[in-house]
């Protein structure tokens, strides 16, 4: 009988920190991430940390902080990462699962039309905003 490799390749570790994520990144990715991250900074209300979960850049609460959570997730409120081909912008806040609407201060529209102003492609996915 023939021996087959296996197809399967392990995946690299994520970066556990913020700053081994960025220096992960191209430096044409890097750009775009700091940039939008510092955006982020400017914008985010005061008291969520910053801190590394599903292989991106978070903003929110971590566990050593509130463990209670339904999934032992941390809640995250934003989120952050540059992928192959795109990047992405993740805005909790912005879309309340349960209803299906837009949550304040966020709207379908601002959202759009954002997007549209700024030549992007908003694309929702699972209540996930993403720019191509």
């Amino acid at each position: 009988m023939p021996v087959t490799k296996s197809s399967t390749k392990a995946k690299a570790a994520r970066p556990a920190a913020v700053a081994a994520y960025l220096a992960s990144l191209t430096p044409e990715k890097r750009k775009v991430i700091e940039e939008a991250r510092a955006f982020v900074y400017r914008h985010i209300p005061k008291g969520y940390a910053e801190f590394m979960n599903w292989g991106v850049i978070n903003w929110g609460i971590p566990l050593k902080e509130f463990s209670n959570t339904y999934n032992g997730q941390p809640l995250c409120y934003v989120a952050l990462g540059a992928k192959k081909n795109y990047n992405s912008l993740y805005l909790m806040g912005a879309y309340e699962s349960s209803s299906g609407n837009y949550t304040s201060p966020f709207s379908q529209k601002i959202l759009v039309d954002a997007f549209r102003k700024a030549g992007k492609r908003l694309d929702m996915g699972k209540c996930c905003p993403t720019s191509a």
